[in-house]
């Protein structure tokens, strides 16, 4: 007789804030991120307002999001994603269904790869071919992002840095509960930022001048028995200009599938 096992995943399932709900996030039977809840951070009103639908093809790729706002579920914005025949992603698609013209892509993007195979420059059009934003990204050795930098067309059509983000040495590359996070491309790393980093410097840039800075520290981590982050602190300090600190306090909550 073949005795079968199942493989028991955590997987992350809440996110609170502040004594608030931030995120829900919802999967499938075969453990894929199929949804994510993102409420309105309000003492007086903690109520769903936004909702991201993922779904993927027969091979587990994530072939589209969409995300419809509430009241109503009313769809919003949709995006594609697209592979090559051997199974690279290559780019995506944007539709805003709010829009004039709903079944016509609004931004294409596409994406380039380094030696290591990881995406480092993702490159967004709008639908006249004009440049929206060139993303660059590089990783630490562990294949963590390390560092991006967004860039703007001048009216001579050349690249001006408007935005970058610094990225501390994480203490490891794969953090329990959170994996299926890192499915959206790009961006991904962003949402799991408090569990896999301790610092981020933020730079934004007006006509290649600096004008704000801030600092994101994450401190107090607390891990539950089974190595999941159960709590941290995440700190604001806004450098320039200069205004007051902001604390904020997270806490995490998973299932087991």
């Amino acid at each position: 007789m073949t005795l079968l096992f199942k493989r028991w995943f955590q997987l992350l399932s809440r996110a609170g804030y502040n004594g608030m709900t931030a995120y829900e996030f919802h999967y499938s039977e075969n453990n894929l991120w199929t949804r994510w809840d993102l409420f309105k951070i309000d003492p007086s009103d903690n109520s769903l307002s936004v909702y991201v639908t993922f779904d993927y093809d027969g091979m587990g790729r994530l072939v589209q999001l969409a995300v419809f706002d509430m009241p109503g579920n009313v769809p919003r914005t949709r995006t594609l994603l697209e592979y090559d025949n051997e199974g690279k992603l290559t780019g995506h698609s944007y539709y805003d269904l709010l829009g004039p013209n709903p079944s016509m892509p609004e931004q294409t993007a596409v994406y380039t790869y380094n030696a290591q195979n990881q995406i480092n420059v993702s490159t967004v059009r709008d639908k006249n071919g004009g440049l929206v934003n060139r993303k660059t990204l590089s990783y630490f050795p562990n294949g963590v992002t390390k560092e991006t930098n967004d860039y703007e067309e001048t009216v001579t059509h050349q690249l001006r840095l408007k935005g970058r983000a610094l990225y501390s040495l994480p203490n490891t590359d794969i953090i329990k509960g959170w994996e299926k996070i890192a499915v959206i491309p790009v961006d991904g790393y962003e949402i799991a930022r408090q569990a896999q980093y301790e610092t981020i410097q933020r730079y934004t840039y007006n006509n290649g001048v600096l004008t704000h800075n801030t600092g994101e520290t994450m401190s107090a981590k607390e891990y539950n028995s089974d190595g999941t982050l159960k709590r941290v602190t995440s700190t604001t300090k806004f450098i320039l200009p200069v205004n007051p600190d902001i604390v904020n306090n997270w806490e995490y909550e998973y299932i087991q599938q």
